[in-house]
């Protein structure tokens, strides 16, 4: 993660997204820390983020049931919690999403917090 990371930096403005598990290993959590990206928290009423993942056509062993999942999203919640910026999506669209992030990342107060 810290060589990818430094890659993405090198080669000017990147997006990187990562997996509801990714910021629980303590080593892909500090190597997110030390790269400056700011972090940013894409978050979902739970019974919303179940459904956009139970439609999704892809494997993903630790999604069982409903109660599963949520008591999974809150035992990450955490984790989630040091991003700089939350972004509420519920209903949103993708454009509108993306719109917000665009947003918050032209904003001084963001890049500031995130790189010291």
């Amino acid at each position: 993660m810290q060589q990818l990371l430094s890659e993405l930096k090198s080669s000017g403005n990147a997006v990187v997204a990562l997996g509801g598990g990714a910021l629980s290993q303590p080593e892909n959590l500090k190597a997110i820390e030390t790269s400056g990206f700011p972090k940013i928290f894409l978050d979902g009423p739970v019974e919303v983020l179940f459904q956009r993942c139970s439609s999704q056509d892809l494997a993903r062993p630790l999604l069982k049931d409903f109660n599963s999942f949520r008591d999974l999203y809150l035992s990450r919640r955490s984790h989630y919690s040091s991003a700089a910026a939350r972004v509420e999506t519920g209903r949103k669209s993708v454009p509108d999403i993306c719109g917000e992030i665009r947003s918050l990342l032209q904003t001084s107060t963001l890049r500031t917090k995130e790189n010291g």
